[in-house]
């Protein structure tokens, strides 16, 4: 074979069979040029230019997996080749292989960094997973190469966006449409700009221009139905998002945002069988992703961990005096299982104008382990001292403003953190928000998420992740004081919002503002999946939510036990 590869009757025949492969692939034809790629390796197996386009013709079909191992074997051959590791890291990126696909984008800015669009996907693989300061400087880079770029323009406004920079993201979105009025990710893009605002009008006029524009926009479908409560006259959406799912090789990722639209489509109309059927499909689909991109959930880690905190912060640790600890009572803590109404508590203690609002800040979960060390690890040169940490923090609520005496942190997942955080800032409040397990429970299992929780998207997991954090909440409930420690109960807050909120307000220690109860949720930025449902007036529809679906609740109903 190798003989017959470098004979020029055969040499003549790859290139003609090349050609017509590239030929088929322009027109959508990838089945077709897949079979000819593979005729044409039959005859000269380490053809670079065929394997390429093998690879191509994989990615088109939807086959990441293939088309990284045709990929890969070109990048053997040739791996000078800049454009080849940006092949392979288009096809990890489609398997969920993130981090594998930022290595092989970096491995091609090295050998050719002049090129704007391998800049371009860096910024643009970096914000997907989370990245996203780096993201934005990398995007900015890319348009100093090529500054006309409307997708680099794109990838930049969705960075600021997720790095929390929206009025610069919108000043980004709007150049793109001055311009290009008529492009149809740019529309969505303003469209979710205007729903982080809470200008749903308005984002649902750009989520319908995007889908008019490009009618195959799953993404458009999906911002759509959660912009708004759909309504029995708007049977269309239903009918196209339905008709959307039947096309051939659809990606999965468009068929699962589908299926979460359908299922909100459905639960708004009280169609529920229909709304859990679409519903478990996309949580099955998000869980396929997760456990690709390799963050499954291990329930025996979680209750290990559990275990090792308990031990670890007993009631012996806390009665140490620990002199480096901050005096601070800025920093305001709320905490709880996701889904448990700490966006609503955050933006009911933002009407007040001694409090500003820090939103989600990952400062903790993602120092623990080296906060740990200061703590409990032997303290040698290496060891960061536990004032530079509350330093750090506080230079992180300074940033968000210097003036109000207390800042949230409305990171839920802080549950965990709580016992290194009440040793470094002892006089900082925590305000737990509980809510009834198995609406609990069944929110996380019906809420699309960006990045979410380990453990989301499948019913056992859901129903241990919350008994594992019920049983650290007792134990911080048995080691934190109650003057430190404040639990509230969403049921509670939305039958009777003042009390509620009075009793929030003296916990804090602040004199009470009547701005607590006439701030409209409309005027506070919102960034988590709840940004529709939080911004209406509160309501008691939620309460009880669970018995929509009492036959459908499966192992949700052990979340209780």
């Amino acid at each position: 074979m190798s003989r017959l590869s470098n004979e020029p009757g055969t040499v003549d025949l790859v290139e003609t069979l090349h050609t017509r492969a590239l030929d088929k692939l322009s027109k959508g034809l990838a089945s077709e040029a897949e079979s000819i790629c593979l005729r044409a390796l039959e005859l000269s197996p380490h053809n670079v230019g065929v394997l390429n386009v093998l690879g191509q013709s994989f990615l088109a079909q939807r086959k990441p997996s293939e088309a990284a191992s045709a990929f890969g074997k070109a990048v053997e051959l040739q791996p000078e080749l800049a454009n080849l590791h940006f092949n392979v890291a288009l096809a990890f990126q489609a398997e969920g292989r993130l981090a594998d696909a930022i290595g092989e984008i970096k491995q091609a800015i090295s050998l050719d960094p002049s090129v704007p669009a391998l800049h371009s996907k860096l910024g643009q693989l970096l914000c997907a997973v989370e990245q996203n300061d780096e993201a934005v400087t990398v995007l900015r880079h890319a348009l100093s190469l090529d500054p006309s770029s409307v997708p680099t323009k794109i990838n930049l406004s969705q960075a600021l966006i997720e790095s929390g920079r929206v009025s610069e993201a919108e000043q980004t979105a709007k150049s793109i449409l001055t311009k290009n009025p008529r492009d149809p990710i740019a529309q969505r893009l303003m469209g979710r700009i205007h729903q982080l605002n809470g200008r749903f009008e308005e984002a649902s006029a750009c989520f319908q221009s995007a889908i008019a524009l490009q009618p195959t926009q799953a993404a458009a479908y999906f911002a759509l139905a959660y912009s708004k409560k759909v309504s029995r006259s708007e049977s269309h959406l239903i009918e196209r998002m339905s008709r959307l799912l039947l096309l051939p090789q659809l990606p999965e990722s468009d068929s699962g945002l589908l299926r979460y639209a359908l299922g909100k489509a459905y639960d708004d109309l009280g169609e529920y069988d229909s709304a859990i059927a679409h519903f478990e499909m996309a949580n099955e689909i998000a869980l396929r992703s997760r456990t690709a991109s390799g963050r499954p959930y291990d329930p025996a880690f979680a209750s290990a961990r559990v275990d090792m905190l308990i031990e670890r912060f007993g009631v012996e640790e806390f009665e140490k005096p620990l002199p480096e600890a901050s005096i601070s009572e800025r920093p305001v803590f709320i905490v709880g299982m996701i889904r448990s109404g700490t966006t609503l508590v955050e933006q009911i203690l933002s009407g007040h104008p001694e409090i500003a609002t820090a939103g989600e800040l990952p400062f903790w979960l993602r120092e623990e382990p080296r906060v740990m060390e200061s703590l409990f690890g032997p303290q040698d040169s290496s060891t960061q001292s536990i004032e530079s940490w509350t330093t750090q923090y506080d230079a992180v609520l300074n940033g968000v403003s210097s003036e109000p005496s207390r800042v949230t942190d409305k990171m839920p997942l802080n549950y965990w953190a709580l016992g290194m955080i009440h040793r470094l800032y002892p006089n900082a409040r925590i305000i737990h928000c509980r809510r009834d397990p198995i609406d609990t429970c069944l929110s996380v299992y019906l809420t699309p998420y960006r990045g979410g929780p380990e453990f989301g998207h499948d019913r056992t997991n859901i129903a241990h992740a919350y008994r594992e954090y019920r049983r650290l909440m007792d134990h911080w409930r048995s080691v934190i004081a109650p003057s430190q420690l404040l639990e509230v109960d969403y049921e509670d807050l939305v039958s009777d919002r003042e009390s509620g909120t009075r009793k929030m307000i003296e916990f804090l220690g602040l004199p009470w503002s009547e701005e607590c109860l006439q701030t409209s949720p409309s005027a506070r930025l919102v960034s988590t999946p709840s940004q529709w449902q939080v911004r209406q007036p509160i309501y008691r529809s939620s309460v009880g939510r669970w018995r929509n679906y009492e036959h459908h609740l499966g192992e949700l109903k052990t979340a209780v036990t």
